[in-house]
């Protein structure tokens, strides 16, 4: 079967902007988005309060703002337009971060989609950067990152250079899902950077996208394991029977099923 794509036509930064403030340590990045809601987020050096205005169009009328200070932002827009191009611009203090834009998702059952599957990216900035410059050609509605995201997941420094850095361009504008590599150590700068349906605390996952239900899974035994009784293992198999009706479903996860 061919899977029919369609072109979300989306405004790609192709550099990355030489005006970051100086407390600004990784630009806004997008998470788990859905027909009405998306998730906006970003670290500062220092624990401010951020907002989000945004809008259908360059008013950004609508606005969502944090309560308390945080270096890691995470702002949840929510009633939202089905299918439907926002621009948005984080701010905080007296600081105004590169505008950008988003899509949310298309109602559910919709068929045609692009979406783009990529991982073990650690390690290698430069390569890692023209990968993201290849992605953002196609244009995806989301993209899912099968693990490995950094060298060493406990190692903070490595977020910012192996990961969010080479993604600027793409993922201020295109929600990733990620799910957890052997390399992420299961690590809290892990939890703390993503923003993924927390039902079984982040570490695994599933959701809708138009045609398809995506399911994450952790494939590192020693973090969740996954043999038959084990509660990962249960809750894939009920989830699997809640969503057959479903025309795709795409499971994925870092270890491949088969070694070469």
């Amino acid at each position: 079967m061919k899977l029919k794509v369609m072109t979300i036509l989306c405004l790609f930064a192709l550099s990355v902007c030489a005006a970051d403030p100086p407390d600004l340590y990784i630009a806004p990045y997008l998470q788990n988005v859905t027909p009405n809601s998306i998730t906006v987020m970003w670290e500062t050096k220092d624990a401010v309060i951020g907002k989000v205005i945004f809008g259908q169009n360059e008013e950004l009328n609508q606005s969502a703002t944090e309560t308390t200070p945080v270096k890691i932002h995470e702002i949840h827009l929510t009633g939202l337009k089905t299918n439907t191009t926002y621009n948005y611009q984080a701010q905080y203090g007296k600081e105004k971060l590169t505008p950008a834009s988003f899509r949310t998702a298309p109602p559910l059952g919709t068929k045609n989609w692009r979406l783009v599957v990529y991982g073990d990216n650690r390690s290698n900035p430069d390569t890692h950067t023209k990968n993201v410059q290849q992605i953002m050609k196609l244009n995806p509605a989301i993209v899912l990152n099968s693990g490995d995201l950094v060298a060493t997941g406990t190692v903070y420094d490595q977020w910012k250079t192996q990961y969010f850095d080479p993604m600027r361009g793409l993922s201020e504008y295109v929600p990733i899902f990620p799910c957890l590599g052997n390399h992420e150590r299961n690590a809290d700068h892990y939890y703390n950077y993503m923003s993924v349906p927390n039902e079984n605390k982040e570490v695994y996952y599933s959701f809708d996208y138009a045609n398809a239900h995506i399911i994450s899974l952790n494939s590192n035994s020693k973090d969740a394991p996954y043999q038959l009784g084990d509660a990962q293992t249960e809750w894939l198999i009920k989830d699997l029977k809640a969503n057959q009706d479903k025309q795709w479903t795409i499971v994925f996860f870092h270890h491949p099923l088969f070694r070469c």
